[in-house]
């Protein structure tokens, strides 16, 4: 009877994570908090393996899945790690799943911040518009040295006036 009862959680536990993912992928933490909400430890850790096992579950695909987006969305290294560690990642999957070198995160800081250069027109003081730009840029999770390259080169360039 305990037996059964097991099976049938263990089957439920199965169910309701296909249901979570079928929405999105999540990391193994993320769906072990939302399964241990409804269920056992012991048959969320069961449900938890058997995915895995069955390819459903894996963090180091999650992890380069969700940074492709974040990357494709213009947002930089530091806040992509950052965002990647609040999904429960660990430091060792995040390094193996995500690199990004500073040509590429120079590359996207730019097309971020060139998308957004109709806010910088008007203000007249290059200071002013200088900090504004780098005050973007590193809340995107861009490095400061990128970030200051590019307000200068913005700055400096013809595209600005």
């Amino acid at each position: 009877m305990i037996n059964k009862r097991k099976n049938d959680d263990f089957q439920k536990a199965l169910n309701y994570a296909g249901k979570i993912l079928s929405k999105r992928m999540h990391s193994c933490v993320e769906l072990r908090i939302k399964l241990s909400k409804k269920f056992t430890p012991e048959t969320v850790n069961r449900a938890i393996n058997e995915l895995s096992r069955l390819s459903f579950l894996d963090d180091s695909k999650f992890a380069q899945a969700y940074a492709d987006e974040l990357k494709s969305k213009g947002f930089g290294k530091n806040l992509i790690h950052a965002k990647l560690r609040k999904r429960g990642l660990d430091p060792e999957v995040i390094s193996q799943s995500f690199a990004i070198d500073d040509i590429e995160e120079k590359r996207i800081a730019r097309e971020f911040i060139l998308a957004k250069l109709h806010k910088f027109k008007r203000e007249p003081d290059a200071r002013k518009k200088k900090m504004k730009i780098l005050r973007i840029l590193l809340n995107r999770g861009f490095s400061l040295d990128i970030a200051q390259e590019l307000a200068y080169e913005i700055l400096d360039s013809t595209k600005f006036s």
